[in-house]
């Protein structure tokens, strides 16, 4: 049967993504991520010699090699949810016919109150609306398929996007420092402030996180309002698919949101349905 066919289709499907996708996160924060820190510790306070500099533009060419090579497999995941939008239509399409044709079929019963359904029709209807549900079911199935694997690929992009902000920045610094008029301090404190503006802006607007239990978050980092301004507090909050905030994380002075976004997520695997 066409159902019982997709969902075990349904099952695998999200699962293989997050398989996947999850070796994906894990090389480009234990490789990735590592040698992205190793370069911005050696521009932080001065300019490096030219051999120095020209090490460090291998490194983050060698980096972003790798990290097209990541994204290029996360984007190949999720045209598998785009491949399924026929299989969608088609069911559709089915469910549409087989309604009108249980329409047709009655509708000469139902001008006659009164007249009973005979028995051979009344097994016809019973047959169509018993496929018709299964192919709602299955419409159902694909449906939750397709929203795993996006939540899922959206999640991984919300990993990838500071670490890429941050090579534009490595760029700007080693392009600078590699230039006649050098780069000063002032000017280097200014660019890694842009970073910085950069990843906030990344952290308020929220990455997508797909819990063990299928249901998907947009986890933000947000100021505490009511921390003190003199020493600021950050908190993240995981919203429903209605904007709702439905967990909110514990005040911290973390300097790292990402330390924020990993509590949040246990909370949510333990504290969510």
């Amino acid at each position: 049967m066409p159902h019982n066919f997709f969902k075990e289709f349904r099952t695998n499907l999200p699962d293989y993504a997050v398989v996947a996708i999850g070796k994906a996160q894990a090389f480009v924060i234990q490789y990735v991520e590592s040698k992205v820190r190793e370069v911005l510790e050696e521009l932080l306070n001065q300019c490096p010699p030219q051999e120095t500099l020209k090490r460090l533009t291998s490194t983050v060419n060698n980096t972003r090699t790798v990290m097209a090579q990541v994204e290029q497999k996360v984007n190949s995941i999720n045209k598998i949810a785009d491949l399924l939008d026929p299989v969608l239509i088609g069911a559709r399409i089915y469910v549409d016919i087989q309604s009108h044709r249980i329409d047709t079929l009655v509708a000469p019963v139902t001008l006659t109150p009164g007249t009973p359904i005979p028995q051979k029709l009344m097994g016809q209807i019973i047959s169509i609306n018993s496929r018709v549900e299964n192919f709602q079911k299955l419409i159902q199935t694909v449906q939750d398929a397709q929203f795993g694997i996006r939540a899922t690929v959206a999640a991984a992009k919300g990993v990838f996007l500071p670490i890429l902000a941050t090579l534009d920045i490595i760029d700007s610094i080693i392009a600078r420092c590699a230039s006649e008029e050098g780069i000063s301090q002032e000017q280097r404190n200014e660019l890694l402030n842009q970073l910085q503006a950069k990843t906030d802006e990344i952290y308020r607007v929220g990455i997508q996180y797909r819990s063990s239990s299928g249901r998907t978050y947009t986890i933000k980092v947000i100021n505490d309002p009511s921390a003190s301004p003199i020493a600021p507090k950050r908190q993240a909050i995981a919203q429903d698919f209605r904007g709702i905030t439905v967990l909110t994380g514990p005040s911290s002075f973390a300097s790292n949101p990402d330390v924020l976004l990993e509590e949040l997520k246990f909370r949510i695997e333990n504290q969510l349905p």
